[in-house]
């Protein structure tokens, strides 16, 4: 990954559209998996993130809200 390049966000729950904008926004300041949680972990004190660095693929970070993969709402659908 480059200087300017930033990883791919996987985030959950994807529905939680004000925790998707949060993390959106804290990455630019945070550009280091562990900056990254811990600025998340002031709004979300459970989150989670987790680096995917694969060969030849593009980085990816998994951030989990609630420190763990949260199935989507059948009332949001997602």
């Amino acid at each position: 990954m480059g200087p300017h390049d930033k990883p791919l966000l996987v985030l959950n729950p994807i529905a939680d559209s004000e925790f998707v904008e949060r993390a959106r926004g804290l990455l630019a300041d945070h550009p280091l998996p562990a900056a990254f949680e811990a600025a998340l972990r002031e709004y979300y004190p459970a989150a989670i993130v987790r680096r995917r660095d694969l060969t030849d693929e593009y980085e990816a970070w998994y951030v989990y809200r609630d420190g763990r993969w949260t199935p989507p709402s059948p009332a949001t659908g997602g």
